[in-house]
């Protein structure tokens, strides 16, 4: 799913996906997004490759420097946060519907 982000009166695709998770691991060495999350600094790194998904899935040329991080979360942390955290529902939906289905089927 493509969300987008305001910086400078600008709209900006993301994306927080496959790609976005694994790149911000391999940058940060952080293990899961819950890592993740709780460090600031890696707020950055994930922005940066959400940009880069969004980006690539709209078909758009990212003209974001990877030094303005700071300042796009600056202006849209809590919208950037709300995108992270519908990631993270998807997630959590997924894994218990997919034990549940476990549970019926031992029955």
């Amino acid at each position: 799913m493509v969300e987008f982000i305001s910086y400078k009166n600008e709209k900006y695709p993301i994306r927080v996906s496959y790609f976005t998770l694994v790149m911000a691991q391999k940058e940060t060495g952080k293990a899961d997004i819950g890592a993740l999350d709780e460090d600031m600094e890696s707020q950055e790194t994930l922005l940066w490759y959400a940009l880069q998904a969004g980006h690539k899935m709209a078909d758009k040329e990212l003209t974001l420097k990877r030094e303005e991080m700071i300042w796009v979360l600056d202006e849209c942390f809590m919208s950037f946060q709300q995108a992270l955290m519908e990631f993270s529902k998807q997630i959590i939906d997924i894994q218990t519907a997919a034990f549940e289905n476990t549970g019926n089927k031992k029955k």
